[in-house]
């Protein structure tokens, strides 16, 4: 459903840094957050991967979105209750944990409409650490142009997968140190590529 819909709206990836993701084993994947297709992006080339994201309750509502997001097996994060998102974290590290699925999350919460990079809510990144799971780090480019470009030229998009964290420096990391380490990873490459 994801490939039609990309397909739709003449969209292009080039994806790098494919062989730093695991073989075998689930791992929690992070990414900047540009626009509402990165999810989609990533479910489609990654398909192998099984990575299933968590989302904000009013992206599983949306009429063709949400279908795709809960055939996926996407969680909602409810961040205006701390209990609940305590819930979801919890929830997401069992899934990678027991090898159900590996996980995604845009740590920056939101998307970032001018293309800047947010802050990194460092409690993201608990589910890894939870999960005693590796943290894959990558950085997307160019998903922010394919509204403005549907049925008119087709949009490159950039998917590049930076940096597996094995899952011992993850432990031995505090969530903030990993929030940091990975927002500058993410921006040093955001700077390279615009260049």
């Amino acid at each position: 459903m994801t490939g039609l819909l990309l397909g739709y709206c003449w969209v292009r990836t080039h994806i790098t840094g494919l062989d730093k993701l695991p073989d075998a084993g689930r791992f929690v994947f992070i990414s900047n957050h540009r626009s509402g297709f990165d999810p989609l992006i990533v479910l489609n080339r990654l398909k192998k991967y099984d990575i299933a994201f968590i989302s904000k309750p009013s992206n599983m509502a949306l009429p063709f979105i949400g279908r795709i997001a809960h055939g996926a097996g996407c969680l909602p994060i409810d961040r205006e209750n701390d209990r609940k998102a305590l819930k979801t974290i919890l929830q997401a590290a069992d899934y990678v944990k027991r090898g159900v699925c590996s996980i995604g999350i845009y740590p920056e919460g939101t998307r970032s409409h001018d293309g800047e990079l947010l802050p990194f809510h460092a409690g993201s990144f608990k589910i890894a650490q939870k999960a005693d799971a590796p943290l894959a780090v990558a950085c997307i480019r160019g998903t922010e142009n394919i509204t403005k470009n549907v049925l008119r030229r087709v949009t490159d998009v950039y998917l590049d997968i930076l940096e597996l964290i094995p899952a011992e420096k993850v432990k031995a990391m505090s969530t903030s140190e990993l929030a940091r380490y990975s927002s500058e990873l993410i921006s040093r490459h955001l700077a390279a590529a615009a260049v």
